[in-house]
């Protein structure tokens, strides 16, 4: 990964250390403006509380660290399922060329561009219809 992937995920891993769950606090403000920054208030809330429910902020930074350290990109020519790949357009956590790319690794893969910044599809956008015509599409196929 690049010099400055590598800079955004230690920021990410501080972000989590220091604000998981912490309804309020700048560093889940920050937090959920790259994961739903068109998320409502209630919506914010809702993530907060799910990450306090959900592990602790150490477990959080552990379990982060180690998705950053992943890479299929060697594993994806031996994908031999049916496959659904389905990524926001402006998704603030995985660029757009991160979805493409995986789609492209994998023997017929089907890719599907939602027109939305959360990573996250939020049940108000637009993205959230195409979202399950798509996995029905898929699953009916």
């Amino acid at each position: 990964s690049s010099i400055a992937e590598r800079e955004q995920g230690e920021a990410l891993l501080a972000l989590i250390r220091h604000g998981w769950g912490k309804e309020g606090s700048p560093f889940i403000r920050a937090f959920t403006s790259m994961y739903i920054p068109d998320g409502t208030k209630e919506q914010t809330e809702s993530l907060a509380d799910l990450q306090r429910r959900t592990t602790s902020p150490e477990n959080a930074v552990v379990l982060r660290a180690a998705v950053d350290e992943f890479d299929v990109m060697g594993l994806l020519e031996k994908v031999d399922a049916p496959t659904l790949v389905l990524h926001a357009a402006h998704d603030g956590v995985h660029p757009l060329d991160e979805g493409r790319t995986l789609a492209a690794g994998i023997k017929n893969a089907e890719f599907v561009l939602l027109e939305s910044a959360n990573h996250a599809i939020l049940s108000q956008e637009p993205a959230w219809n195409r979202l399950f015509e798509a996995i029905r599409g898929f699953v009916l196929e």
